[in-house]
């Protein structure tokens, strides 16, 4: 406030040194005549040079010569008649508030009047003023949660409670007179608590500031914290402690924080060291910060002696550049989680699958610091996935063996007749043309023998899991010719439609004959003698698809959404063993691939794979497939209108060797 008078009274030589007057306030009082008898400025200069030229003189001549400003000419006429008034008025354009009233004599007689008047401007900045201090004080106040108070040492060594703020009874609900009815500030304190308090009156007795904290119990019964900040004034010529002051804040919601950040720090401590999934907290620079029990165990190591190790020195090499891709997106905030599996190099060079979770953890600005990790030993899932597929197939070898062996005997049989036709026509006058057909049909049996022989030692491999471009078509030929004989025997055909010059996909070829063999296989048993099936293949622009149909029994909802589960059948009894849908799901999948299956009790069922094509066609997309006869109402490897349908596309639904998977009977 004296800041601002100050800078107003700069604004006044200002104004002074242009020729005009700023006054922010005058007090003047007259007599019963309406003569100045006293004089009073806030402006010092002002009242040395006007107080002894204007003592004295009527203030009717001051109103005339524009010395100060005046109330209006009947203000102090009814003044003298013992009325007060108020006024706004006008001096050198500027707007003052004046006030004028009666002086009374000792007699209580009207002797003479008094007056004053304000600068409206400096009036409502001090009314301004005085808001903004307020509104910022009620603005602190409320964000602090802070009350202070005095207390007076009386003798013989009680304190007693003098003042303090009203931020006191809305943190508390006492009033300081409740307070000294309990018997003193004290009473409040916790009973856990009060040895603090009571150390820290020792300290402030002593002479000593003190900053303690403790709890509080208010009226309402509810536990607050306390930080009290307490500072004794002394008697100089004693020197002891006559009053302290101090204030005291309201820090519940900081201790309830600090709590709830203890409790989570051990909650999340407790989980690390000792969760059965193995840890990791990996920093910024790519180096491992701490490893919990588990995983240290999990890779046969000491947790002390992998904390400071890089990850590229515990990650299989086949592993590492997408290891390290998944963990750049957690750092960089790309993603918030990633999940994905990788080799980890062990002591004594083993090989340790595992599932890696990772996640950022950020510091209290937000700012990512860390990678929480989380890792699950999948090596005996790997194992007991691969124990599945290499069952899988000997399976379906076993099965099929019979028929394939009948496929050699008919092309062999075709050669042992076309060298008894060469060796019986050696007589005849067309035995040149007899031997260039024998020897014709016996090199077209032999291509097929080997053909059928390439299938099934393809099939008979262990996994290769490098993917490279490939013709479907012809994996479609062979899974065809192979599952052929099978066909035969349970008095089942197979109508195989391909387009001509299909786009090449991206595939394992040994792992996509097992697919469509596999669906073969499920279309055959689900036929019936004179049943036929239909192994089709559709290309588009993006993809290139492969339905095999058929015309059994069909599937019921619960089936089709549990037909991809690992063990589920349909024909315990015939020795299905429910791994081949489940094992052709996981497949299609690593394929980025999708599996329609379309399917109603009574109408048989259609599954259809699709693969991304690596290329656009460069002619028009293939037409819709022809259908068969007995399902007029469908079009290209599409459903009829009103069949149960269930569409599993890549990423939609795990593969079961890694979640719940649901699907179809084998």
């Amino acid at each position: 406030m004296i800041d601002k008078l100050g800078e107003s009274g700069g604004a006044a030589d200002a104004a002074s040194s242009a020729g005009e007057i700023a006054i922010p306030a005058v007090f003047w009082c007259a007599d019963d005549q309406l003569r100045v008898t006293v004089f009073s400025s806030t402006d010092a200069a002002l009242v040395r040079d006007l107080a002894h030229r204007i003592h004295g003189q009527p203030l009717a001549a001051l109103r005339d010569d524009q010395a100060i400003p005046l109330p209006p000419r009947g203000a102090c006429e009814e003044a003298l008649r013992g009325i007060a008034s108020s006024h706004r008025t006008f001096w050198r354009d500027r707007e003052f508030q004046s006030h004028v009233g009666p002086l009374f004599g000792t007699e209580q007689q009207v002797v003479g009047c008094v007056g004053s008047c304000q600068d409206v401007r400096v009036l409502h900045w001090a009314q301004g003023a005085l808001r903004e201090s307020e509104a910022r004080y009620q603005a602190i106040s409320e964000l602090t949660s802070t009350y202070a108070y005095s207390a007076l040492l009386e003798p013989g060594g009680h304190l007693f409670p003098e003042w303090v703020t009203g931020d006191f009874v809305q943190m508390t609900g006492y009033t300081l007179d409740e307070v000294t009815r309990l018997g003193g500030p004290l009473k409040l304190i916790h009973s856990a608590d009060r040895s603090v308090a009571v150390k820290r009156t020792e300290r402030l007795l002593a002479g000593e500031p003190s900053v303690s904290e403790f709890r509080i119990i208010t009226k309402s019964g509810a536990t607050r914290w306390l930080r009290d900040y307490g500072r004794p004034v002394q008697d100089d010529a004693q020197r002891r402690t006559i009053r302290i002051f101090g204030a005291a804040q309201d820090i519940t919601d900081r201790k309830q924080a600090e709590q709830a950040l203890r409790e989570s720090e051990e909650r999340f401590r407790s989980v690390f060291e000792e969760g059965p999934l193995g840890m990791f907290i990996l920093g910024a620079e790519g180096a491992l910060v701490e490893v919990n029990r588990a995983l240290a165990q999990m890779l046969g190591y000491r947790p002390e002696e992998l904390a400071g190790r890089r990850v590229a020195d515990l990650v299989h090499p086949d592993d590492l550049d997408a290891s390290t891709a998944m963990l750049g997106k957690v750092s960089s905030g790309e993603n918030t989680r990633c999940t994905w599996e990788k080799r980890c190099l062990a002591r004594e060079d083993r090989i340790v699958w595992a599932r890696v979770t990772a996640t950022a953890l950020h510091d209290p600005e937000g700012r990512r610091r860390y990678v929480l990790g989380m890792i699950e030993d999948i090596t005996d899932r790997k194992r007991t996935e691969q124990a599945l597929r290499r069952a899988e197939r000997l399976a379906s070898i076993g099965t099929l063996a019979a028929g394939i062996a009948h496929e050699i005997n008919n092309p062999l049989g075709a050669i042992t007749l076309s060298v008894d036709a060469v060796t019986l026509s050696e007589d005849q006058p067309d035995h040149g043309a007899i031997l260039k057909v024998a020897l014709e049909n016996i090199r077209a049996s032999a291509h097929r023998c080997g053909r059928i022989v390439k299938s099934v030692l393809q099939f008979a491999r262990g996994e290769v899991s490098q993917k490279t471009q490939g013709d479907l078509a012809e994996v479609v030929r062979r899974a065809h010719d192979m599952a052929r004989s099978f066909a035969a025997q349970r008095d089942v055909s197979i109508r195989l439609e391909i387009p001509d010059d299909p786009p090449p996909v991206m595939m394992n070829a040994t792992e996509m004959g097992q697919v469509v063999l596999n669906l073969l296989s499920n279309a055959i048993h689900a036929s019936g003698p004179g049943d036929g099936v239909a192994l089709r293949m559709a290309a588009s622009r993006e993809t290139v698809q492969v339905a095999v149909e058929d015309h059994g029994c069909g599937m019921t909802e619960e089936e089709i959404d549990r037909m991809f589960d690992p063990f589920f059948t349909s024909r315990p009894d015939e020795g299905g063993t429910g791994l081949g849908l489940s094992i052709t799901y996981g497949i299609v999948q690593r394929h980025e691939g999708t599996i329609d299956v379309t399917s109603a009790p009574g109408q048989g069922t259609t599954v259809t794979i699709a693969l991304p094509a690596l290329h656009a066609a460069t002619e028009e997309d293939a037409p819709p497939l022809e259908q068969d006869e007995r399902r007029p109402q469908e079009t290209g490897l599409h459903p009829a209108h009103g069949e149960r349908r269930r569409n599993r596309a890549e990423g939609s639904r795990p593969h079961p060797s890694e979640s719940d998977a649901s699907p179809r009977p084998a």
